[in-house]
């Protein structure tokens, strides 16, 4: 189930310069709300671009709210919460 959101999420990326950590946690803050968690994943395309997905569940899997950026690169902040993995998982 997880892993169609993430097809349907990358169509519909939004494309900017670089993907920042603030971009990312002001949308977790008006996509969260009580019982959801969120998950949050990286790649790289074969052109070089980054797409981050991010998802918000409810305590079923059921996607409540989902956003995905595609830039060339990633800001520090980024890089750091993503350092030796290509996705994490937030609870609210």
């Amino acid at each position: 189930m997880i892993s169609l959101w993430i097809i349907g999420a990358i169509a519909a990326a939004i494309v900017v310069g670089v993907v920042t950590w603030h971009a990312i946690s002001e949308w977790l803050a008006v996509a969260k709300s009580k019982g959801t968690w969120a998950k949050i994943i990286k790649d790289r395309l074969e052109n070089g671009d980054f797409v981050v997905v991010g998802g918000v569940f409810d305590d079923q899997e059921n996607i409540v709210e989902q956003r995905a950026w595609r830039a060339k690169d990633l800001d520090e902040e980024l890089r750091k919460r993503f350092y030796g993995h290509n996705q994490y998982t937030i609870h609210f």
